[in-house]
């Protein structure tokens, strides 16, 4: 297959797509759960992968991680799509994976993915901490807040987020960046 773009506008030859992940990619239960699902999907492969690896990794936690040097690296992911549109099969491959996830574990499923950011201050307060207010002496809590941080954050169209990142004073963009860590 070959890359339709800008290069092949402009009378370049286009680009090679990506070779397909190597076999050794779909080890273990992830490569169980990719190739349970290949067969009922017109999805890429790499696509069931990364999105069961992102679910995964978000589900479990901090917890479970790796230390290089002085660091430590817990399972989250960030991933980005790329397809044509309507036939490129990344949200039928999102779907595999989330009612994967509804079915093993519900409550995180549904609790704990969202979408539509529009802000900095929307992407905080959906994983707030308790907010007291001390009134004459007394501490009252004005908001319980929210007890389990994990938030696996789906936006089906990047272009929104960057165009919300784009506004003037919007704080999208480093709080995003800031939350990865």
């Amino acid at each position: 297959k070959e890359r339709r773009g800008a290069q092949a506008l402009e009378g370049k030859p286009a680009a090679p797509w990506p070779a397909p992940l190597a076999a050794e990619a779909f080890h273990g239960l992830a490569g169980e759960v990719v190739r349970a699902i290949e067969p009922h999907t017109e999805g890429d492969p790499a696509g069931l992968l990364l999105n069961f690896l992102t679910f995964f990794g978000n589900a479990v936690g901090r917890g479970p991680h790796a230390v290089a040097e002085a660091d430590r690296h817990s399972c989250n992911l960030n991933i980005m799509q790329v397809g044509e549109t309507s036939k490129g099969r990344k949200g039928s491959v999102l779907g595999h994976i989330r009612e994967l996830f509804l079915r093993v574990d519900p409550t995180w499923t549904l609790e704990h993915l969202t979408g539509g950011l529009s802000s900095g201050e929307g992407l905080i307060w959906a994983v707030r901490d308790r907010i007291e207010k001390v009134v004459k002496g007394e501490s009252t809590i004005v908001d319980v807040g929210v007890e389990d941080k994990r938030l696996l954050v789906i936006e089906p169209e990047f272009a929104s987020p960057l165009r919300v990142m784009s506004r003037e004073g919007n704080t999208l963009s480093p709080t995003t960046r800031q939350a990865w860590d």
